[in-house]
């Protein structure tokens, strides 16, 4: 219980948080106002909304799960051939190839 309001103050679970966080986007009301209203840290809500992006980039559009690592195919390396051959102009540089 709050000593200034005497509000008691419920404790949300996260599967609670989960639900009113999903019913932001629907709600049409801005985060401050929605907050407000659901008596919910604006901290909170923005926390569940960056989670459900970030799950949302992952999925995918098609649901199917998306991992931040890409395949690649590697070529075969070529290095130039350097002989040194070529004079050097300066004490230090390296030849060009």
């Amino acid at each position: 219980m709050s000593a200034e309001t005497g509000v008691v103050v419920h404790r949300r679970n996260r599967a609670e948080i989960a639900r009113v966080a999903s019913s932001y986007r629907a709600s049409g009301l801005g985060r401050s106002e929605f907050c407000r209203r659901h008596g919910m840290a604006l901290s909170t809500l923005n926390r569940h909304l960056q989670k459900q992006f970030q799950e949302e980039v992952r999925l995918g559009n098609d649901g199917v799960v998306r991992s931040p690592l890409v395949e690649v195919k590697v070529a075969s390396a070529v290095s130039p051939v350097c002989t040194g051959d070529r004079e050097r102009k300066k004490p230090g540089v390296r030849p060009r190839c």
